[in-house]
């Protein structure tokens, strides 16, 4: 059984949930606490999930053996669910983050070019009306799902919805964006990606126990052919 004196327990906050040893936090937007509008996937339920996956990973455990002394924050593996793609909780800097995402398309309904897909979008040409019908640059889409909101006609529709997977980010000395590893996934796919994640964390030989510093070591390249292999022989 673990020494408690030697973890550091996470503080009270609606937002932030903490794994079973103390030595994890996962931080969540509003739509996992008062819901929100934006909110392309149910958070909530994503986050008390991805928390038993992390209480039934051993990160915790690699975590508190590793350290020399008490578990310090940053030494914490911190996680995110967002929403949607505006990303208040910033997995982007998480050891591993899901967003929501939904992925428009043209519908069968004929578009009245009432502009109201193009003036809620917030990035500039990811939807445009030519020749009378709804067209997207997938380049520069991120997936957020107001233009399908916004179609009075149905002329635009959700063509899947799924969560973006990330991981590998981190501040500090040597601070860097997590990478993503998936797109669009769904919840049984995001979770398989965790543990996969959570095998090359405990196995990784780092000096700085951090997912980005693993995989970083690994290469993205051998991490991102693993996520692959995975995600075909699960589909």
């Amino acid at each position: 059984m673990e020494d408690r004196k030697n973890i550091v327990l996470t503080p009270q906050d609606p937002y932030l949930l903490s794994g079973k040893n103390g030595a994890s936090e996962l931080r969540v937007c509003k739509a996992g606490v008062k819901g929100c509008k934006n909110a392309l996937v149910d958070v909530k339920a994503l986050a008390e999930r991805l928390i038993e996956e992390l209480n039934n990973s051993g990160i915790e455990d690699n975590i508190i053996s590793a350290s020399e002394g008490p578990v310090k924050k940053h030494q914490f593996f911190v996680m995110a669910v967002a929403g949607c793609p505006n990303c208040c909780p910033q997995p982007q800097i998480k050891d591993f983050g899901l967003s929501g995402q939904a992925e428009p398309i043209k519908g069968e309904t004929e578009c009245i070019e009432c502009m109201k897909c193009v003036e809620v979008c917030e990035e500039e040409g990811a939807v445009k009306i030519i020749d009378g019908a709804p067209v997207f640059d997938m380049e520069l889409c991120v997936k957020c799902g107001k233009c399908a909101k916004a179609c009075p006609t149905g002329s635009i529709l959700i063509k899947k919805e799924g969560v973006r997977v990330m991981a590998g980010g981190m501040i500090g000395r040597h601070p860097q964006l997590a990478y993503t590893l998936s797109e669009l996934s769904a919840k049984e796919e995001a979770f398989n990606i965790f543990q996969l994640c959570a095998g090359f964390f405990k196995t990784g030989k780092v000096k700085k126990k951090k997912m980005g510093a693993v995989i970083n070591s690994l290469g993205i390249d051998r991490v991102l052919e693993r996520v692959r292999v995975l995600t075909k022989v699960v589909k």
